[in-house]
């Protein structure tokens, strides 16, 4: 694969593990939309938060608002992709070029090979934040 596509994987598992919290806070947000509106989807695959995105005009103010913030993490992490892949595609296709993309493990190799890292990569890498991570 190339080294562009395994770093562009990097944001993208931040963005679906920052998402989990968020996924959690729309559903606790949510629980009397989805009971009202939503109770005959079958959950998975994007249909829950689609019959949501039906009923936009009509559900709860603290529903919208989880909502819009779900969708304001995905939004960071995706508009950090080009910023990632411009300071480390170098660093990707010296360092990890044999790392098989997925579960983090190009971030991973990133990480282990903070010493090697260009200046760019660097710097980059010191600003990503895992979840969980202060």
């Amino acid at each position: 694969m190339h080294a562009k596509l395994r770093l562009a994987a990097v944001p993208v598992i931040l963005a679906l593990s920052a998402m989990s919290a968020g996924a959690s806070d729309i559903l606790r947000s949510c629980a009397g939309d989805i009971g009202q509106y939503c109770s005959a989807v079958e959950p998975g695959n994007g249909r829950m938060l689609s019959c949501l995105y039906a009923h936009e005009l009509v559900i709860s103010d603290d529903c919208d608002a989880a909502i819009g913030d779900a969708a304001d993490i995905i939004d960071t992490m995706f508009s950090s992709m080009r910023t990632v892949l411009e300071a480390c595609s170098g660093d990707i296709y010296t360092l990890c070029q044999d790392v098989a993309p997925g579960e983090g493990r190009i971030f991973s190799c990133l990480i282990n090979n903070r010493d090697a890292l260009s200046d760019s990569c660097t710097g980059v890498m010191s600003l990503v934040k895992m979840p969980g991570q202060q």
